[in-house]
């Protein structure tokens, strides 16, 4: 018998203009990153001891860099905001099918940003120090105006 697990993310972002109109929608696949190969494995055997600690993932950052993604990735490039998928801004859950689902919702407050990069991570703070990334990915430009909202929604399947 031949069994392996792999680890597929796909995220789908939904922007809305002020008046709530749905102006784009796009799904681009992700990358999972080492480190957060090395957070799956840590947890099902239950060694947290790294420094900082490893969580379980519970946030959606997006951000404006554009080096590609590379499975060494510590955290993004230019990191705009980091959403808690919690019930005030989003969720998380085991969907079915071995799936993972986050959703987050992101409005910008301030002038025009280019978001062309997400992740997921386990915690709240930006830095290799405060928080490890499950996955990384970078893409076109989805230029949010201010009072534009951009929802996210991040599947991780385990195959």
């Amino acid at each position: 018998m031949n069994d392996s697990i792999k680890l597929i993310g796909e995220f789908a972002f939904e922007h809305f203009n002020l008046k709530g109109k749905l102006i784009e929608k796009r799904v681009v696949k992700n990358l999972i990153v080492n480190k957060g190969k090395e957070a799956i494995a840590r947890l099902i055997c239950g060694d947290l001891t790294a420094s900082p600690t490893f969580r379980t993932f519970t946030h959606v950052g997006i951000g404006t860099g554009t080096t590609v993604a590379a499975e060494g990735d510590l955290q993004l490039g230019t990191e705009v905001a980091r959403i808690a998928a919690t019930p005030s801004t989003g969720t998380k859950a085991y969907e079915a099918d071995y799936k993972a689902k986050y959703t987050v919702s992101w409005t910008n407050s301030g002038s025009t940003r280019a978001i062309t990069e997400a992740g997921i991570f386990d915690g709240a703070t930006a830095g290799p120090t405060n928080s490890h990334m499950l996955s990384h990915q970078v893409f076109d430009a989805i230029t949010i105006n201010n009072g534009e909202t951009l929802n996210i929604t991040w599947r991780v399947s385990v195959s």
